[in-house]
């Protein structure tokens, strides 16, 4: 039952946890460019990895992938509220840079692939403007992909392995997570 996360960090911090570990395997591992092609595709977006740049806490965006004239910016919540007009000022801010609006794709990381609050909108419309990815679902297949893309490497292959075993528990799809995840909504 060891998991690295769960004795290094709680395992539902955001930024300090997830958003930076998905930032250091789309940009600091061997296997970077593969990871982040598999994460693109899973997002359906077509952009050029060898033009991308990536960043973590990019202006208060968790994670933006970006190229010259494209930007995706993927809010990342795992219990933490919407601040006020948050994807909007998000969406703001790569127009403000530049970026055509056709060109911004904003996402919206929970979870179990709930909505963003009215007001973090500000009128982006989801499923337009604004599009719903989930741990539950997406990320748990795309670490699954980068597990099967790390078999020669073992020791990044093992870290994965324990990432989605966190993931497991923190959506409820572990014995111990159907557990927690019941516990959690009977204090909520």
């Amino acid at each position: 039952n060891f998991n690295i996360f769960t004795s290094l960090f709680n395992g539902d911090e955001e930024v300090t946890l997830h958003s930076k570990f998905i930032y250091e395997l789309l940009r600091n591992t061997e296997n970077s460019e593969i990871y982040l092609s598999n994460f693109l595709e899973m997002l359906s977006e077509d952009i050029e990895i060898k033009k991308c740049e990536i960043y973590k806490e990019y202006r208060n965006i968790d994670l933006l992938i970006r190229t010259r004239d494209k930007a995706i910016i993927i809010e990342n919540k795992i219990y933490a509220e919407d601040q006020p007009k948050q994807l909007y000022r998000y969406y703001e801010i790569m127009k403000e840079e530049g970026i055509k609006s056709e060109n911004i794709s904003c996402y919206y990381l929970t979870l179990d692939g709930k909505e963003p609050s009215k007001d973090s909108l500000n009128g982006l419309k989801v499923d337009i403007d604004v599009r719903l990815i989930s741990y539950e679902n997406d990320i748990k297949k795309w670490i699954h992909n980068c597990i099967k893309e790390s078999a020669y490497i073992p020791s990044l292959r093992e870290i994965l392995m324990q990432y989605k075993n966190l993931i497991l528990d923190l959506t409820g799809q572990s014995d111990g997570g159907k557990l927690e995840m019941e516990l959690k909504t009977l204090i909520l």
